[in-house]
């Protein structure tokens, strides 16, 4: 009887450290862009990070007139993390995560780990490698002084410019 107990005990410790080896492989990996709506520490007991991503939807680009706005619903792996989006709240961000199989109730509600966020910038543009390179400054031309005069001449009458 003591043999059956100890095999039945080793097959349950077993099982449990398979579980949780196997609930913590990363499923996939990858980004997210979206306008972050939401960040916060919540729990009873114990304290996890979630976030809410608003992957958009039909609309201008404005937040607030997307119709049919996607909202993804995240878990952020760790504090350093979740201090920088604090600061991106309300601003177009690009989320960098890893899907696990399972995920334990201590670590988040959701299967999606935010590692890193990135302030996405509108005043650079992706070239064709996907590198992004500082749009270049607009030109300005300089106004005609008044010593070189104006760029239009009066035609003779009943002729016009450029014929």
């Amino acid at each position: 009887m003591k043999k059956i107990l100890a095999i039945i005990f080793a097959v349950l410790i077993l099982g449990t450290v398979a579980y949780v080896f196997f609930a913590g492989i990363t499923y996939s990996d990858g980004n997210r862009a979206g306008y972050l709506m939401k960040v916060s520490k919540k729990g009873f007991v114990f304290k996890t990070y979630e976030g809410q991503l608003n992957l958009g939807g039909v609309g201008t680009g404005d937040v607030t007139a997307m119709l049919g706005n996607q909202i993804w619903e995240f878990s952020v792996a760790d504090e350093e993390t979740y201090k920088k989006l604090q600061n991106f709240e309300g601003r177009q961000v690009k989320l960098h995560y890893k899907e696990r199989l399972r995920s334990f109730f201590w670590q988040g509600d959701t299967n999606y780990f935010v590692d890193d966020v990135q302030l996405i910038d509108h005043n650079s543009r992706p070239d064709v490698t996907g590198n992004t390179n500082a749009a270049p400054a607009p030109q300005s031309t300089p106004a005609p002084s008044a010593a070189e005069g104006t760029a239009t001449e009066a035609a003779p009458e009943g002729e016009t410019v450029g014929e």
